[in-house]
């Protein structure tokens, strides 16, 4: 794919447009709880902002079903987390601050997805959580979209 072409794809994906904007929203810090989770109220705001699609108290068989931590919002989570990998965001002091040195990165998208690419083996643990019905990726996860991303290019190559 030419340059111009994946400069192109990278600006309008929509996980670099999340990543911007909730780097953008963490601004000069956001308070975390105690287990360093995004609160509840800022959850719903981010929910929102993002586009997540996560449903905050969901009716499950007509009865609300109250959520509890905004662990239980995967795509929120995930956007989070891949924040963190990518040194978009950090953790100091129970509160979440942008990384300044790499501010930078939300004005240029091709090299910001890059960089989200670069760590998304990291992200085994987000995107295949534990529970009942584990993922077998979760633990291998680096390992088993190594090879996807491979096979992938094997086959854009012929």
């Amino acid at each position: 794919m030419p340059p111009d072409e994946l400069a192109a794809f990278a600006a309008g994906s929509v996980w670099v447009s999340r990543m911007a904007a909730f780097t953008e929203w963490v601004g000069a810090g956001r308070k975390l709880t105690a287990t360093g989770r995004v609160t509840l109220v800022h959850a719903r705001e981010l929910v929102e902002l993002l586009d997540t699609g996560d449903v905050i108290d969901p009716s499950i068989g007509g009865r609300v079903s109250r959520t509890k931590s905004s662990e239980e919002l995967p795509h929120l989570n995930a956007v989070v987390e891949w924040a963190k990998a990518s040194r978009l965001v950090r953790v100091t002091d129970a509160r979440l601050t942008v990384v300044k040195k790499n501010a930078a990165l939300l004005r240029r998208p091709l090299p910001l997805w890059q960089q989200m690419f670069e760590v998304l083996g990291k992200l085994g643990s987000t995107l295949c959580p534990s529970g009942w019905a584990e993922s077998l990726l979760r633990r291998h996860f680096d390992d088993g979209i190594g090879v996807v991303l491979a096979g992938i290019h094997a086959r854009s190559r012929r």
